[in-house]
């Protein structure tokens, strides 16, 4: 039966796979033919509600997600009833058309405007998106105006607003990261032909004379057994289920470094349907299956249980039943299940969660004697360690889900006599 207006509606192309073993969740626009747009996410049939058109709660993210698949069919919708407020025949195509973004403009369009089209293009995560935002947000306050536009950016802006970060007591690691932003939004500007404006010299100026520090970030083998045996003889295991506690803390990060240096918020994400237990050449083991969140990337995690850190991991696993599945007690704990309306309020929260952890593991490492770590560190010290027992690069990168040529920013602690030197990158 003919319709008088456009069908328009989200839906999960099951008859399309992609290499992650999901289907996409498209836009689909039915009017004087068929309009299919890509949504640039994807999931399982058991994650997607065919009725409601959108993600299940079983889905990680999938509030702020299914807020980005609103938008997207409003915005087609929006267009639909232009057409036909202004009496004007339409087809699908030009409705997909309608929802194009309008020519932008290097003299009229404000730096704000640029910086948002980068981020939806890009298709950043909040945590980035609100780096983003704030810097750019300091430069305004520093230049004293917001009405910017991208061609009023100068050398002078540039180096100008490096001292000023730089005496606001930053140190040149943060000069350089709010530098980098907002070179690489001018940068987006020139590669989409909005401009071909760029402060060279401002930027080489800050370069020179803000050189990124290269922080040991690995610890060594040595300082890694002294934390486990901190954990072993010094530590209140009854706290081990306190996402706020010491014990917690320190279990986390050993967690972290046993599941292949598995990134913080990966593990957060955990829960019962990720893991399985398996036996692996006569051994039982933990065989986690995720993703690594930062590049969408498909992860494979071998944890043996007869270790030190499959015994840890147990301690998480054998209780997740009482935490909503969630392995570790981050958003969900046995007694109180947390809600979190947006991802901003979830992105913040993981940063107040890590921030805590943090502060645990320096002061674990001052009683120790040893230097101070982060959470981060167990992914450089899983790589230094793997590299310096003659581990081929190739299987450390792909545990990592990371490129070869990638995987070498991690090394760290390696000397010239040490075996990194001897080992073939190809």
């Amino acid at each position: 039966m003919r319709t008088t207006t456009a069908r328009i509606s989200l839906t999960l192309w099951t008859s399309k796979t992609l290499a992650n073993g999901e289907n996409p969740i498209m836009l689909a626009i039915r009017f004087n033919g068929q309009a299919l747009l890509s949504s640039h996410f994807s999931c399982q049939p058991k994650h997607w509600d065919e009725k409601n058109e959108c993600l299940k709660r079983s889905y990680s993210n999938y509030a702020g997600i299914n807020k980005i698949l609103a938008d997207m069919k409003n915005q087609a919708i929006a267009a639909k009833l232009r057409f036909e407020t202004d009496n004007i025949p339409y087809t699908a195509k030009m409705i997909v058309e309608a929802m194009k973004p309008k020519e932008l403009s290097a003299k009229t369009l404000l730096f704000t405007d640029i910086m948002e089209r980068l981020i939806k293009d890009r298709n950043l995560r909040w945590t980035t998106a609100d780096c983003y935002r704030n810097i750019i947000n300091q430069f305004y306050q520093f230049v004293g105006r917001k009405d910017i536009v991208l061609t009023e950016i100068t050398d002078d802006n540039i180096i100008g607003f490096a001292q000023y970060i730089f005496d606001k007591h930053h140190n040149s690691n943060s000069v350089v990261a709010y530098i980098s932003k907002i070179s690489s939004i001018i940068k987006y500007a020139n590669d989409n032909d909005i401009s071909d404006h760029y402060p060279k010299k401002g930027f080489l100026w800050v370069n020179k004379n803000f050189k990124k520090q290269v922080h040991h970030k690995a610890i060594t083998e040595d300082e890694l057994a002294k934390l486990k045996v901190f954990f072993d003889y010094n530590l209140d295991k009854k706290d081990i289920l306190k996402r706020t506690s010491k014990s917690f803390a320190l279990a986390f990060y050993l967690c972290s470094y046993g599941c292949f240096g598995l990134a913080p918020v990966d593990l957060m994400k955990l829960k019962l349907e990720n893991v399985e237990e398996t036996v692996i050449q006569d051994q039982q083991c933990y065989k986690i299956i995720t993703k690594r969140s930062k590049t969408n990337q498909p992860l494979s995690i071998i944890v043996p249980q007869i270790t030190f850190y499959g015994n840890l991991f147990k301690q998480f696993y054998d209780t997740a039943n009482t935490r909503q599945d969630y392995i570790f007690p981050i958003f969900s704990s046995a007694t109180k299940s947390y809600n979190y309306s947006d991802d901003a309020t979830l992105a913040r929260m993981i940063k107040r969660t890590e921030s805590i952890i943090n502060n645990h593991l320096k002061d674990i490492c001052k009683e120790l004697g040893i230097q101070p770590i982060t959470m981060y560190s167990a992914r450089h010290s899983f790589v230094s360690h793997q590299i310096r027992q003659g581990t081929n690069i190739s299987l450390v990168a792909n545990a990592l889900g990371r490129s070869v040529s990638g995987i070498t920013c991690y090394i760290k602690n390696l000397t010239k006599d040490e075996e990194l030197f001897n080992i073939s990158l190809m």
